[in-house]
Order: structure tokens, then sequence, then C-alpha cells
């Protein structure tokens, strides 16, 4: 049971360490997301000024570049999106998986309580049978103890009856 308890102290000690740079590695991971994000969206900016600059020559926007554009924005959310969902999973993952050895630990834990339980049951049994044993005997003991000091009781009285009578016959 203590290599059990050893375990889980070293994996709960390993969690807690590693814990702050988790953190601070999503957190750097969304900051990273956000300043790609500002860079695209300040290179495509700029690309669209050139473009227009030397092809377009102060035109606006057509419906297809602003289609174009709607598209390139929906594809660049949905690739952040599904970078956090799959961030969200994997501590989803990782939880689960130090729940379960949690509950497994914690089945192991009862299986030997239950074990030792049974054992002290045994004992305790076993315990109270020779204490019955002993009680029997010394009550043996006594029963014969008394029966002798009864009998030289009669003993005793019946001697001093003797003398009391050979005394009065003197």
């Amino acid at each position: 049971m203590s290599w059990f308890d050893l375990e889980i102290r070293m994996r709960k000690l390993i969690y807690e360490l590693l814990q702050p740079n988790i953190v601070n590695q999503n957190n750097d991971r969304d900051r990273l997301d956000q300043l790609t994000k500002l860079v695209q969206e300040t290179h495509n900016s700029r690309l669209i000024k050139i473009e227009y600059a030397l092809f377009k020559q102060n035109s606006t926007p057509t419906v297809f570049d602003t289609i174009f554009k709607r598209f390139s924005t929906i594809d660049i959310r949905h690739h952040e999106d599904k970078a956090e969902l799959e961030a969200e999973i994997d501590d989803i993952r990782l939880h689960t998986k130090d729940f379960r050895f949690l509950v497994e630990t914690n089945d192991q834990k009862i299986i030997n309580l239950d074990k030792k339980i049974e054992d002290l049951k045994l004992a305790l049994a076993d315990a109270v049978s020779e204490l019955k044993l002993t009680r029997i005997e010394i009550m043996n003991q006594l029963n014969s103890d008394v029966k002798r000091i009864n009998d030289r009781t009669e003993g005793v009285q019946r001697e001093v009856l003797q003398l009391q009578h050979d005394q009065r016959q003197t």
C-alpha cells in the first residue's frame, strides 16, 4: 500500500510542478495565436493596398474580393477554434487519465482495506476463542480449587468435632 501512496504522491508532485508550465504554455499559445492573427491581418491589409495600388489603380474592391476576404477570415477563425478545441480536449483527456488513475488506486486501497478487515475479523475470532478456552480452564481450575477447599474444610470440621468429642470424654 505504501508503494501506491508513493506513486500517487509522486504523480501529484509532478502534476503540481508541471501545472504552472502547462498554464504558461497555453497562455503563450493564445498570445502567439493573437499575434499571428494580428500579423496576418496587417499583412493582408498591406497586400490588399499594394494590389490595389499596382493592379486596380485606386478602384474599390469587387464583390469577389469581399467574398474572398470573408472566406479567409472564416478560415482563420476556423483554424483558431480548431486549435482551441484541440487544447481543451487534451486538457480533458489529461484530467480523465488522472481521475482514472485515482479511481484505480482508490479501488486498490479499498480491496486492501477489505482484506485487512477480514484478517482482523479472523484474528478477533481467534482471540475470542482463546479467551473462551482460557475462561473455561480458569473456571475448571477454580471449581477444583473450591472442591479441594471444601474437602479440606470438611476434614478440618470432622477433626474439630472429633477433638471436641475426645475432650468431652476426658
